[in-house]
């Protein structure tokens, strides 16, 4: 740490005059190694991340608060030429605006250990406040062994402070070591299903069930819970005529179809969107689902924008999709980005960056936290490969893990050691020139979101790369107002 800290400092010295430079660069390395001798550079319990614009962090307090950005000092007085064609003399003066400066003034970092520290303030990139048990903890989860006995150990530990968030992570790291941990996977709301541990909301949302009042039901038993009798015969009402309309857009008759597409232009009755989504939304032709996707974008209502969400993300057509995330109006996107934020924890890869994309487009500051998340993500595959010593049933466990080389982006590959290839939709790319007897196992492919990743620059003008510790600790700043002022 005290070569991080003093090349850091080094750096910032050379930009002073050369007599300063020296005491600064002098000052600080006195500073340093003193407090590393007497072992005061040493992280506790209670402590703040001071993150640095170099990437390094320092753990302590600041003696004061940062200031604020010096008030501009006013400009000279300049005529407002505003029309080319106006005398100078005859213009009134106004006065430029100056930019604020940032008061770059020594700041001290006072170290819990009782030693302190001081750096400029151009070398504070954010604080984030941690409470003293979270502060301990990111001192045990340093120093703790790399074993599935230390990691539990600490996972307990963090379980019986409350540290839900914190528990979690220790577990994702005790399946990086044992991907079979019953345990750990139960932990992290897993369950065993079709030869593999997928998360259990996933699961059940892919097999067509939501969670309602902290139990499963059906997407039609949701319906009966939250529509009366009276709301549903309205909206069954509309199949027949969605039906018999789409029957006029398939007619090689003119006028038909001239009526079939007037008619679903003229639609303003939000009850009709179940009947677009089931027949319009899942017609295999293209053109059909494009006029779905326009009547569905004047319908008024949360119903219509959860059916736009739905389908930003799941159809084929990438036209469709995006016309999907521009369709959902202003006052209802609340619905839509929550939509999208809950699939950002979707089981397909795919699924995530398409989420991801459409909170690049419209996401707001409820977006962040539910994105940082989704920055790196781990999807399982089963795959077929052929039956070779080393491999077995549950991973490539002998020479190596079961996670593939990390492959950004959503057009994911996974390359096996045996050099077949498993595409972005964890469907193997079959050899059809050597028959071989195959096994099927389940691999591990670690994905960093480059679609999660521009969401978040754009909501937040910070680019932090896939470091989610990083971001976890600007959002933390950000919250508790302990930014840096600009």
């Amino acid at each position: 740490m005290v070569r991080i800290l003093r090349d850091s400092w080094d750096q910032r010295a050379a930009s002073f005059p050369s007599g300063i430079g020296r005491w600064v660069r002098g000052h600080v390395v006195v500073v340093l190694c003193s407090l590393a001798g007497m072992g005061l550079l040493v992280s506790s319990a209670q402590a703040d991340v001071i993150k640095l614009t170099t990437g390094g962090e320092i753990r302590g307090k600041l003696s004061k608060p940062l200031s604020a950005a010096k008030a501009p000092t006013p400009g000279k007085p300049v005529p407002n030429k505003t029309d080319p064609e106006t005398p100078v003399s005859s213009s009134p003066l106004q006065t430029p605006p100056v930019p604020p400066t940032m008061v770059d003034e020594p700041v001290t970092i006072l170290l819990a250990t009782g030693g302190e520290v001081t750096i400029l303030r151009s070398q504070i990139a954010f604080v984030t406040p941690r409470s003293p048990v979270a502060e301990e903890y990111e001192t045990r989860a340093e120093e703790v062994a790399d074993t599935v006995a230390a990691r539990w150990e600490l996972a307990n530990w963090a379980r019986q402070r409350g540290l839900t968030k914190q528990r979690e992570e220790q577990l994702r790291e005790i399946l990086r070591l044992d991907p079979e941990d019953e345990k750990a996977h139960q932990g992290l709301n897993h369950t065993f299903q079709e030869g593999k541990w997928v998360d259990r909301d996933e699961w059940m949302m892919a097999k067509g069930y939501v969670k309602y009042k902290g139990r499963y039901i059906t997407l039609q038993e949701l319906e009966l819970l939250e529509r009366s009798k009276a709301e549903l015969e309205a909206e069954q009402a509309w199949f027949p005529k969605i039906r018999l309309w789409m029957n006029w857009l398939a007619s090689e008759n003119p006028q038909r179809n001239a009526e079939g597409l007037f008619q679903f232009e003229q639609l303003t009755d939000p009850d009709a969107t179940a009947a677009i989504e089931r027949f319009v939304m899942k017609d295999a032709r293209r053109n059909f689902r494009l006029v779905g996707i326009s009547s569905l974008s004047k319908l008024k209502g949360e119903r219509p924008a959860t059916a736009l969400a739905r389908a930003a993300l799941f159809d084929d057509d990438m036209e469709i999709r995006y016309s999907a995330v521009s369709g959902v109006a202003e006052e209802f996107l609340p619905q839509a980005r929550g939509f999208w934020a809950r699939h950002l924890r979707h089981d397909l890869n795919t699924v995530v960056c398409r989420a991801g994309r459409a909170l690049l487009v419209k996401g707001d500051d409820s977006s962040i936290d539910p994105l940082i998340e989704a920055l790196v993500t781990r999807h399982r595959y089963q795959v077929q490969v052929p039956v070779t010593d080393g491999a077995s049933a549950t991973g490539l466990r002998s020479g190596g893990s079961t996670s593939s080389p990390l492959i950004p982006g959503a057009n994911n590959r996974i390359f096996l050691p045996d050099g077949q290839v498993i595409n972005g939709g964890g469907t193997i790319v079959p050899d059809t020139m050597t028959p071989r007897p195959m096994k099927t196992i389940t691999v591990e492919q670690v994905h960093q979101n480059e679609e999660v990743r521009e969401a978040l620059m754009k909501l937040t003008g910070q680019n932090f790369g896939f470091d989610q510790r990083t971001w976890r600790l600007w959002r933390s700043a950000q919250k508790a107002g302990a930014l840096p002022p600009a």
